[in-house]
Formats: C-alpha cells, structure tokens, sequence
C-alpha cells in the first residue's frame, strides 16, 4: 500500500457530569470551524455531539457519576469523525421511541437531533475496552453538478457522450489519474449510474482525498491524441493493507462500451493489486443485470455471497435498465495464491461453504477442536448503518463474548424499529464457537448468505442476513453462471426455512 498519512487527533477527557456538556460542545463547535464548517454545521455537530455525550450518562451511567468519557475528533479527508468512548451498560437505540413534533414531551428528540446532524452514526462494543459512538460529518464541498460549466444534463456537459462508430477506437493509454482528472471522473460515474451511485463519487475534492489517502487506487484509460476519459476502475481498501480489496468504481464511456478498454483496465488493477501485497480482491456485481457478472467472470472470480436487497431500489444503470425492486447484490472473490483452510463450520452449512471455498480452489479441512461457547464475557463487534441510502446495515463480529448474541440481538432490533431494510452479519470462521454462534443467530431470522475467504479483515468469514419485512422476487434476480444460480438456490431454501422457523 502507498504511504497513508495519519490524520490529526484531538481529545478530551470528560468527567460525567451534565455541566461538561457546554465545554465538550464548544470545544468541538471551535474544531470544526478551524477544520472549515460553516457556522451552521459546526453548531449541528456541537449539539450532536453534546447529545450524545449525554445519552452516555443518562443511558449509560444512569446519572451523573466519577466515571469518564473519552471524547476524540479526528481530522479525515473531507471529513471530520468523532468518537465517544465509555465503560457504560450497553446502550439500544431502538429502545427509545421516535420522536414526534406533536408529543414533545416524549423521549427520543435526543437521538434525533444527533441523526438530523451527521452523516454516520455508529454503535461499537470493543469488549474490554467499552463502548464507541462514532459520528461522522463530511463537508459540504462541491459536487459535480456544482462546478463551473454546464449542467450535466445538457449537451456540451464535457465530452461527447454518444456512442462511437463501429470500429472507431481510438489508441488510449492506462495510467493513475492526475488531480485534475478527478471533474472527468464525477462526470463519468453521472454518465453510467445518473446519481445513483455512492455520493462521494460526485465529489472531485473526495476522489482526490481519498487517492492521496490511499484508500482508492484508481486506474483510468486516456484517449489518444485527445485525451478523452474513455474508462475508471479502481482498488478500494476499507483499512491500510487490506489483504482483500474491493475492485469496483467502474465506469466506461458509452462511447467505448465495446472497445476492450475495460479489459485494460482490470489488468491494470490486477497487477497493482499484486504489486501492493494483496492477496486477491472481490467485486460487488449487481443482479439486475449480468454485465459486471460476466466480466469478474471472465478474469477469474467466482460467487462467494449473495446480499439480497443490500442496495437501494430504482438504482439505473444508462442503457441497461434498473432492478425495479431493491438490487440485490453478489460478492465475487478471486484469490492469487489459493492455500487450504482449517474452518470452524456450522454442520447445516458445511457443505455449501466447502463448495464456495472449492471454487476458489481452496480445499476445507476439519478442526480438532470441537465447537465450544465463547470464553469471555464481553465480545467484540462492529455494527454500522451503511452510508449514501442504502437504509442497511452490517455487523462484523471481530471476538466472541457472552454477550454477542443479545448485542447482535439488540442492534437487529433497533435497526429494525427504525426502518432499516436488512442486516447483514459476519462471523469468523477461525473460531470454535462460530457453529453455536450461528445456530443461535438463525433463531433470531437471520439466514444464509454465503461465505468469503479473507473477508473479515483478513479473516475466513460466514455471511448471514436478515430482511426487515421487504419484498424481494427472486425470479427478477439475474444470474451469470451456474455457480451464482446454485448459491442463490441455496440462499432462497434457507431465507424459507428461516420464515418457517
């Protein structure tokens, strides 16, 4: 991985006492004005975070007591996160009613106030270390559709947009964007997806941020003589030297369509993949079409997942239709150097991970240690709402603990209160406890979902979901090859049995 610089830190100790709040408040409100937030919004993230922490001693002490809340603020590119940090009984969200303009009485305007305010809100138990509410709030900088020049929509918005003539393309040359490349690639995305892809992608300043920040490794294919933006892929990493990163960020012109381009492009970020120590990588590929299925196909990656309904419904891809329902999503994984695994499975699902797994070309082998309940009391785990709409959320359960299942438990259930549309849940396939674990987690709705080598931050992972009373018709779900409609058959079998249990 290129060199990451490490973002600035600010923090505070605060004891738990009410009449803190209006220092902790103005100390962050003075931060992210010096950070350049308008007035406005650093006041928004003061409140928020002043809400917050008093959820924790209201909530979480149950008063005012000696205890001590940790309070960080961390600079990021474009965006400032804010982590609360306490030894506080666990609080649930979901236990606080919905707030209403006609009862102002009731509880609940707290947490609304602190979600109105940022742009993540996040709940994570760190086992012996506590709990962390985590906020984010990016800034409001220019999206595309606000940059000099004409609107998008219009003709003339950059380069020519229509398709090239039969046999007409051009030589190009495949290279790491410039800065100044970055308007092009906004514009790009807008081309292929309209504003139906992730926000930051519209943001030049945050393509370029995370570039430097190295959590995009992009790769673009440049016309020659005339320097057309003809295509994008690039290499996302969730963590500095993730083994297994993400490629996608894909756009071609639809001018080049069908002129290899996107071939030249994957190599491209095959052999910077390698180059950076990955040891492999995967794509998300929709399933209202079979486009991207195809080509991850054709370079050597195979089904490991299939998230139904994890992506926003009405999403259109130009010249390719749009799901009608909410898309669905299939995890395809390719490892370079595939090893054989010693997997802690769940007896029900055995035979379809050892399946996943053979397609990767990794044989499974049985531990000797027997399944056995989580060891210590307080596990690990980190549970988000997804950003940009989504209206999902994931959990990734990093340690086992007494506590797992109510903490896995209570975050379904609020999430659920609140609307969110699915659960998407990760356990470790390194851990005895994982069959217990997941039997147990079965109960509560969730199914299966597949299973991904290296997917847990370098970890061996089993994938379960859970749908929050969405509709979803499998039939509308399209399907590259044999080994994706045998996942989703399996998938469909256990999402019933899981609404029969």
């Amino acid at each position: 991985m290129p060199s990451i610089p490490a973002p600035r830190a600010s923090r505070l100790t605060i004891p738990c006492r009410l009449s803190h709040l209006a220092p902790a408040a103005a100390f962050i409100r003075a931060v992210a004005q010096a950070f350049g937030f308008e007035d406005k919004d650093a006041a928004l993230l003061a409140l928020a975070t002043e809400e917050a922490v008093n959820n924790v001693i209201t909530h979480g002490y149950g008063g005012e007591c000696d205890e001590q809340v940790l309070l960080e603020i961390v600079e990021e590119p474009g965006q400032l996160r804010i982590d609360l940090t306490d030894q506080g009984i666990p609080f649930d969200p979901g236990t606080v009613p919905d707030y209403s303009p006609e009862n102002p009485d009731l509880p609940g305007l707290g947490t609304h106030l602190i979600r109105r305010a940022v742009d993540e809100l996040e709940f994570e138990i760190l086992g012996r270390e506590g709990r962390r509410t985590r906020m984010v709030k990016r800034l409001p900088q220019g999206r595309v559709d606000r940059q000099p020049g004409a609107a998008l929509g219009e003709r003339g918005a950059g380069k020519d947009l229509t398709p090239a003539p039969t046999g007409a393309t051009p030589s190009f040359t495949v290279r790491a964007p410039r800065p100044d490349e970055a308007l092009a690639i906004s514009r790009l995305a807008w081309s292929a997806y309209g504003y139906g892809y992730e926000e930051y992608i519209y943001h030049p300043e945050r393509i370029n941020a995370a570039i430097a920040a190295g959590h995009l490794l992009s790769q673009v294919a440049i016309s020659e003589p005339d320097g057309d933006l003809m295509g994008h892929l690039a290499l996302k990493y969730s963590e500095p030297n993730a083994p297994l990163p993400e490629m996608g960020v894909a756009f071609v012109n639809p001018r080049y369509r069908r002129s290899g381009v996107f071939r030249d492009l994957n190599d491209a970020c095959i052999r910077t993949a390698q180059k950076h120590g990955a040891e492999g990588f995967f794509v998300q590929a929709v399933t209202s079409h079979t486009a991207s299925q195809s080509m991850a196909g054709s370079i050597g990656l195979a089904p490991t997942a299939l998230n139904l309904g994890i992506l926003p419904a009405g999403i259109i891809f130009k010249g390719l239709g749009s799901a009608g329902q909410k898309e669905s999503a299939l995890t395809l994984t390719r490892l370079f150097r595939p090893s054989p695994r010693v997997l802690h499975l769940p007896p029900r699902h055995r035979s379809m991970v050892e399946t996943i797994f053979n397609w990767q070309g990794i044989t499974c082998q049985q531990p000797d240690q027997a399944p056995t309940a989580p060891a210590t009391p307080r596990g690990r785990l980190h549970g988000l709402v997804l950003p940009g709409g989504l209206n999902s959320a994931v959990i990734e359960v990093l340690e086992y603990g007494a506590d797992t299942i109510l903490e896995i438990a209570r975050l379904a259930a609020s999430w659920g209160k609140e609307g969110v549309d699915g659960v998407y849940l990760s356990l470790p396939l390194d851990e005895p406890a994982t069959a217990m674990i997941c039997e147990r987690c079965e109960a509560l709705g969730f199914f299966f979902a597949g299973a991904t080598p290296l997917g847990l931050h370098g970890r061996d992972c089993l994938h379960l979901q859970m749908l929050c009373g969405i509709e979803l018709d499998p039939g509308r779900l399209q399907l590259a090859d044999e080994r994706a409609l045998e996942l989703r058959d399996y998938v469909q079998r256990e999402r019933a049995r899981a609404a029969g249990a």
